[in-house]
């Protein structure tokens, strides 16, 4: 196939594009600024380097027009060669965004190893673990059945972490082709739901929360992994700005006329301000009355969350009722939030 080949390089030899084919490119001696040609795999090829204050350009070359006359050749090489701050540019762009996507799997994945080994030092304090004397054993028994319920509370939120753990690699694995590949299949709505809110039942507990689901046999059409993390990310928000000693009702229905499944969640949380509404599904954003409470995030949950179910065609609001908002104790400012996940399609 007669095509033109060309490779990037920018900075410290960083190459940025290479399509000159290795079997190729052994072949080449490139003098800057001087056409060559060479005849190989039965196929005539034209080739030439050039530089400027950005990078070098490579070309290699076998289409009729090239090969026929140096000048149309050397009119795409500058072009190409003056677009090099273009691909520069794209260059940062992806290193700032693969920056971004790493930086937030490591904070999760630190945050769930740290809460992880504060479950295990809860039930067996750290200086038991580390001493190796002598009825090491007796002692480790002894602190989990001091109280047998706390120990299985723990092993319900070290489960919790863990599988957020493996759900936010896949999806960050998944994520990261840019065009994702979805395993998309019929689940029941409820299931997927309670999945998610058995795993935080010692955090609901722990605020005196009620948890209110509505039966439902409705189908949704989903990649599971990537709908948990979603829904993994809205219950923790839940369960970290909710009212305690309050009811979180999550009511599933289907709209009459659309036939689509919409689910509900309905609670007393930390007041969102009229012009928050739209900027909660901005990465990094956290609301103000959050900040004042020293309650803050990073940022991060609400928008993956927005960003996961788009990718499930489900769609995610908030809908405060700010007539409803009420001060509490130390900045605490309290309202009726709901938050809203319907199903386009």
């Amino acid at each position: 196939m007669k095509k033109l080949y060309f490779k990037v390089v920018i900075y410290d030899d960083i190459v940025i594009h290479d399509s000159i084919p290795a079997d190729l490119i052994e072949l080449l001696n490139f003098e800057e600024g001087k056409v060559k040609k060479i005849t190989s795999f039965n196929d005539v090829f034209k080739y030439i380097s050039k530089s400027s204050e950005y990078g070098t350009i490579f070309v290699l070359s076998n289409k009729n027009s090239h090969i026929k006359s140096n000048n149309v050749l050397l009119t795409e090489v500058n072009f190409l060669l003056e677009s090099i701050p273009s691909f520069i540019d794209i260059y940062n762009s992806a290193k700032i965004e693969a920056n971004q996507h790493v930086n937030r799997l490591i904070h999760n994945l630190v945050t769930l190893n740290a809460h992880n080994i504060q479950e295990v030092y809860s039930i067996i304090p750290q200086e038991v673990m580390q001493n190796k004397s002598n009825g090491r054993r007796e002692r480790i028994i002894a602190h989990v059945t001091n109280d047998p319920y706390e120990a299985s509370l723990s092993l319900v939120r070290i489960a919790k972490n863990t599988l957020k753990m493996k759900t936010e690699i896949d999806v960050y694995n998944t994520l990261l082709t840019g065009n994702p590949a979805l395993n998309k299949k019929t689940h029941q709505i409820h299931r997927l739901l309670m999945n998610v809110f058995y795993v935080f039942f010692p955090d609901f507990t722990d605020k005196g929360i009620t948890v209110e689901v509505s039966e439902s046999n409705d189908n949704v059409f989903v990649d599971y992994e990537t709908f948990q993390v979603a829904i993994y990310h809205i219950v923790e928000n839940s369960v970290k700005y909710i009212k305690p000693e309050t009811v979180l009702n999550v009511d599933i229905s289907k709209n009459p006329l659309t036939k689509k499944v919409i689910v509900l969640f309905r609670m007393v949380s930390l007041r969102i301000e009229p012009h928050e509404v739209d900027k909660i599904f901005i990465e990094g954003y956290s609301g103000e009355v959050a900040r004042r409470c020293n309650r803050a995030g990073s940022g991060i949950g609400m928008p993956r969350a927005k960003h996961l179910l788009e990718h499930n065609n489900a769609t995610l609001t908030v809908m405060p009722k700010f007539e409803t908002a009420q001060t509490a104790i130390l900045e605490h400012v309290y309202q009726e939030n709901i938050f809203s996940i319907e199903f386009i399609t």
